[in-house]
Formats: structure tokens, sequence, C-alpha cells
């Protein structure tokens, strides 16, 4: 198993790494900055089963980095996550690919349900996608 963590804080990716780990001993984990570092990493031919991405990165941010993975990684499946999940960059984020949308505000015990979810390849109902399916319907 291969996980990536697509952030640009290294705590916050040290800290996924360290939740993933605990509950996924033989999964490694790819860490990178933003999305050109990941594509960077990925260039020979490394495929994650499942990438955490935020939303906010320079110079590749989150949107345009789920629509690479989505392109040129077609088995990966991703998960937005982001200080601000709101409605219009959700539907932004699934449309670009996203399985789900988590808030950095996210618990390890939310964040292990929602990786869990999206290997088996649903998608990860939470409030956040509650907010941005009723802010759809309004």
């Amino acid at each position: 198993m291969l996980f990536a963590v697509v952030d640009d804080h290294p705590l916050w990716r040290t800290g996924l790494e360290v939740e993933l780990k605990k509950a996924f001993p033989t999964a490694a984990v790819l860490q990178a900055r933003d999305g050109e570092d990941y594509e960077q990493q990925c260039a020979g031919g490394v495929r994650p089963d499942l990438a955490l991405v935020d939303y906010t990165m320079r110079p590749r941010d989150g949107l345009a980095t789920l629509q690479w993975i989505r392109q040129a990684q077609p088995g990966t499946r991703a998960v937005l996550i982001s200080v601000d999940p709101y409605p219009e960059l959700v539907r932004a984020a699934m449309a670009a690919g996203s399985m789900g949308a988590l808030h950095k505000s996210v618990d390890a015990q939310e964040l292990l349900q929602a990786v869990a979810t999206v290997l088996a390849g649903d998608f990860h109902h939470n409030w956040v996608m509650r907010d941005y399916l009723a802010w759809s319907l309004d």
C-alpha cells in the first residue's frame, strides 16, 4: 500500500504519515510539498493507491493536482483536504476527481474512515459533503 500526502506544511504531512502508518503498518507514505513536487516524485512510474491533497499550495494547487492525478494516474484515488472546504471548492474538487473532502480539523478516526471508504472505491460522505449537497440544492 502506498499513500501520498501532498501539502505545503511539513508538520501536517508528517502528522498524516504517522496516523496512516499506525493504521497501515506496512504502508509507505510519499510526502510532496505541492502538485509539481508530487508529479516529479511519481515520474518514474510511482502510483500511490490514495493521495490526500491539500487545496492551498503553490505553485500547483490542489485542484490542478487532482486533475493531474485523474489524467496521469487513473488508478490513484484522491481526497481533498482544506482548511476552508466551501461548497464551490468541494464541487470543483469532485469534478477534478476527488472522492471526498476533509476539513483540516479532522480527527484521526474520521481521516482513517475516509481512507478506508475511498480505498474500497466509495465516496466519503461527511459534514463537508452534506453542506455541499445542501448548498447545491438551494
